[in-house]
């Protein structure tokens, strides 16, 4: 008799706690997660954390509040990123991403979703803080293209 007291406090308890969370979870964060967010294309090379992709289509996806999958044409073309959430004032008009340029290179910045006040943002590569300690070159130029919508 104890025994079964036993088990059916521990699954009383993993119940309560299941529920429990997924009570914190908002059904509209579930719903952006892991689905596409847009696709935008890009008239020119750039750089996500360490991969070279070529200019090109995209679609870009947010898995969670770390980490977004950029998926473009071809298999090569593909790569996950760390990313952290952005607040901006208010909710975006538009979709956007936005690149950092440094003469004729370019980094990917961040996406904005249309509708969305949250953003996601990259972190600084390696390759992209040696080009902010460069002495001979300028601070970056943000280049923003439009973020359409997927279905």
């Amino acid at each position: 008799m104890k025994r079964l007291t036993l088990h059916s406090t521990i699954a009383s308890s993993l119940l309560s706690c299941a529920l429990t969370i997924g009570s914190l979870v908002s059904p509209s964060n579930v719903l952006a997660q892991g689905t596409p967010q847009g696709k935008f294309s890009v008239p020119f090379d750039f750089q996500v954390g360490t991969k070279h992709m070529q200019a090109g289509t995209y679609t870009v996806a947010i898995e969670s509040d770390h980490l977004m999958r950029m998926q473009g044409t071809t298999s090569d073309s593909s790569t996950y990123s760390t990313v952290i959430p952005e607040q901006a004032i208010k909710s975006q008009d538009k979709g956007r991403v936005v690149f950092h340029r440094y003469g004729n290179r370019y980094f990917f910045q961040g996406v904005w979703a249309a509708g969305q006040a949250t953003g996601h943002v990259c972190l600084r590569s390696r390759a992209e803080k040696e080009m902010l300690r460069a002495a001979n070159n300028p601070a970056p130029s943000a280049v923003q293209l439009a973020l359409n919508q997927s279905h």
